[in-house]
């Protein structure tokens, strides 16, 4: 790039950059404070990576927490690393490293930026100039008057300069995947497999001189976990004069999208196009205590008779375009007649508001009446009609509500004889259909005055919240609901925490809340396997209620237990007797052991199971003594050493380190066995004695010794006979003569089994 067009195309990204600044300030844009600067307060400074699978690929998308470490992964680059963790279901027993085509990643340099943004086209090449700009533009607009600047002020300047040009270049990452690419935050995986799963990790490759720590980025996934992306939720229009409000859920799909399109069709859904050149940030007030799940969108009707379908589809930091939601089709209002003149309500002594209104008398021909409405917030949650009649008359000009308590919000409405123009219904994405302008009777339109405050003193407190409950998951992420009171005075909530009972709540809404959702961070490597959580109702006078029932929320558990430890070990010929002390961890569910004879490597056996026989309820410290637990291996065979260990596995699968190896063996005292049912029977032609028994062993003998003696005589050995037999013959008998045997099996090396019984017979 030459000089002049290096400086053309910096002045270009510039100018884009002011433009962007605008639509910011406009609210085209939300990430800003959304996502990205919630990360930079919250934890330590670390890479923060996500991942998204399709047919064939792994999109990875990885961008640090904080600006400085931004800095230093631009100046000193990303190392990638990839490791095989699973392979057709079943995990490695050491993860394999898989080398990848790119390792290391770094921003482009500036003269390959004009290329980025002329390749994105005019739709997004906003994106690549604001980048380039955020890079490696000299100013980014704090640094006016340096003259009239303090020292302390330019150094404040920098670093909101340095924040701006951090936030900034990660909505355009976020916006455009190609420029995420080019800034050293994205890249693609193509060399994977399905039935393998594989472990991410990211880091900045800082060097050993800096004295800053980046925590790294992982991500465990492999293409099997393909999931469809969602369609948004809870989406609905309110239909106005030339305009509609559209509104949506954009906390729920938070993890999943970080922009949003609207799209209008005009030919009755056939076609859509979009209403804004880019799409809506995912806003997040939550610096002025503000905690909205809704996104919202004002757009402007061409033509009041014209009926217009709408639709969102939701856009990822890797540019997938989600599934549209329901559709959603109306019709804006002509607003034709003038609005009564409300004066301001007048509260008397015994609690009771006057209520008093003009309207022009020349209009009473155009209008059915009048209608009084009350609510306790003032865009209606619902409104309620305080009279019986459908409409009080046309003459009518005052009105007393006797029934008020708290805060009331009062609003008059004229209802007109004529249509006011327009379809004024609002097609929910739940199906169905409302009234935009609530009519008091079926076929009326009616327009209203905007609402007044009455406040009542109130002393009561409301009812507590109810049916408090919530999940923790494994990033520590906590998501709370709760019921709220039957009373309808209530305007928002606090939310108060413990980690173990006994310890004082401290309340961790930071301002109160409107919802009933509430979303927390907690740490999940905690000796405390619980978090603990009540909530508080407040109603308009700030009257608290009591609290609600403790939710009591298990934390993930990431912590193995402790390992068992073997206390004494004896080898004796009936087998290797042990024993153990129990992991001292709370949440065990049962004991392994293991064997493998010694001088063998990684050939350990699953020999058995302890299943815990009772279940501990978790405190903060466990000093309670366990029971010692006693086994003796008699499965082996004797005069061999066996190496022995046990770990511990707690309710989580999650497994102890293995205890210290013993080693134990079974005395081989060189019996080998007994035999069992010996007996002996005659027979006179030819004269013998037939012998049988029974021998049971896990080998077979090499042979069996005869013991033969005249039953006044001892006994000696009389033969040899195979190993195999299980019956022998003995002819060498004479009649009028009794003689006694037994029967011992031998094996090598001395090995023998006990002595059979005696048997005698007699000829």
């Amino acid at each position: 790039m030459t000089t002049i067009n290096r400086r053309c195309f910096i002045r270009r990204a510039y100018i884009q950059y002011l433009l962007l600044t605008l639509w910011f300030s406009l609210g085209i844009f939300g990430q800003l404070s959304a996502q990205t600067l919630r990360d930079t307060v919250i934890g330590k400074p670390a890479v923060k990576m996500q991942a998204r699978t399709t047919k064939g690929e792994v999109k990875l998308r990885w961008a640090p927490n904080r600006p400085v470490a931004w800095q230093y992964g631009n100046q000193y680059g990303y190392q990638l690393e990839k490791y095989m963790v699973l392979r057709n279901g079943q995990i490695l027993a050491k993860p394999q490293r898989i080398p990848t085509n790119q390792t290391n990643f770094k921003p482009l340099p500036l003269n390959a930026w004009e290329k980025v943004a002329n390749d994105l086209g005019k739709d997004k090449e906003n994106y690549a100039l604001v980048a380039a700009q955020a890079l490696y533009g000299k100013g980014f607009g704090l640094t006016a008057n340096p003259q009239k600047n303090t020292e302390l002020k330019k150094i404040i300047n920098r670093v909101k300069e340095r924040d701006m040009r951090f936030a900034y270049a990660l909505m355009a990452s976020d916006h455009a995947p190609e420029v995420a690419k080019a800034s050293g935050l994205a890249w693609t995986d193509t060399n994977v497999k399905k039935g393998e799963k594989y472990l991410y990790k990211i880091f900045v490759k800082l060097p050993s001189s800096i004295n800053y720590k980046i925590d790294t980025g992982y991500v465990y996934i492999g293409v099997d976990d393909y999931e469809s992306l969602p369609q948004p939720i809870e989406f609905s229009a309110t239909f106005g004069n030339r305009t509609v409000m559209l509104t949506w859920n954009r906390w729920y799909h938070e993890r999943f999208y970080v922009a949003y399109w609207v799209e209008r069709s005009a030919d009755g859904g056939k076609t859509y196009q979009k209403t804004t050149k880019s799409p809506i940030g995912n806003i997040l007030q939550e610096d002025m205590g503000i905690q909205s799940r809704f996104l919202y969108r004002i757009d402007s009707l061409p033509d009041n008779e014209k009926t217009y379908h709408y639709r969102i589809r939701g856009l990822t930091s890797f540019g997938e375009l989600g599934p549209p939601s329901k559709t959603l089709a109306g019709k804006g209002w002509a607003n034709n007649l003038p609005l009564p003149k409300l004066a301001k309500p007048i509260l008397q002594a015994d609690y009771s508001v006057k209520l008093q209104w003009t309207f022009p008398e020349d209009k009473h021909k155009d209008i059915v009446g009048f209608v009084v409405e009350r609510a306790r917030k003032a865009n209606g949650v619902p409104y309620q009609v305080l009279h019986k009649q459908k409409t009080l008359p046309v003459t009518m000009r005052k009105f007393v509500d006797p029934q008020v308590s708290g805060v009331a919000y009062y609003r008059v409405g004229v209802v007109s004889k004529k249509p006011l123009g327009g379809e004024t219904k609002t097609v929910s994405s739940l199906g169905g259909s409302k009234n935009n302008q609530a009519s008091p009777s079926s076929g009326q339109n009616v327009q209203y005055t905007y609402p007044f405050l009455v406040q009542v003193p109130d002393t009561i407190a409301p009812q507590p919240p109810t049916l408090v409950t919530g999940t923790v998951d494994s990033a520590g992420k906590v998501t709370l609901s709760w019921q709220p009171p039957p009373n309808d005075d209530v305007v928002g909530y606090r939310v108060f925490r413990a980690n173990y009972a006994g310890e004082e709540f401290s309340q961790v809404t930071k301002a109160i809340m409107s919802d009933t959702v509430f979303i927390d961070s907690v740490g999940v490597k905690s000796l405390t396997p619980k978090v603990l959580y009540k909530v508080q109702a407040l109603d308009e006078y700030f009257n608290p209620s009591d609290f609600s029932q403790v939710a009591a929320l298990r934390r993930p558990d990431l912590i193995p237990p402790v390992p068992p430890v073997f206390t004494q070990v004896i080898s004796a010929d009936s087998g290797v007797y042990m024993a153990w002390q129990p992991s001292s961890s709370v949440d065990v569910a049962r004991h392994a052991m293991y064997r493998q004879q010694r001088g063998k490597t990684n050939e350990w056996v699953l020999i058995k199971t302890f299943v815990a026989t009772t279940a501990k309820q978790p405190s903060v410290m466990d000093t309670s003594n366990h029971s010692i637990i006693r086994y003796t291996d008699q499965s082996i065979e004797a005069g061999i050493d066996y190496q022995y260990t046990i770990i511990a596995i707690d309710s989580s699968r999650l497994e102890s380190p293995p205890a210290k190896p013993v080693v134990g063996r079974k005395i081989d005292k060189g019996i080998r066995g007994t035999i069992q049912n010996f007996k002996a029977s005659t027979r006179s032609d030819p004269l013998a004695v037939i012998l049988r028994w029974k021998y049971k062993y896990s080998k077979v003998p090499q042979s069996f010794t005869i013991y033969k003696g005249e039953e006044l005589g001892n006994l000696t050995t009389y033969t040899m006979i195979k190993g195999n037999l299980s019956t022998w013959t003995d002819n060498n008998v004479k009649l009028n003569r009794s003689y006694k045997y037994r029967i011992q099996a031998n094996f090598k090396r001395g090995g023998v089994s006990k002595f059979s019984k005696l048997v005698i017979v007699e000829f």
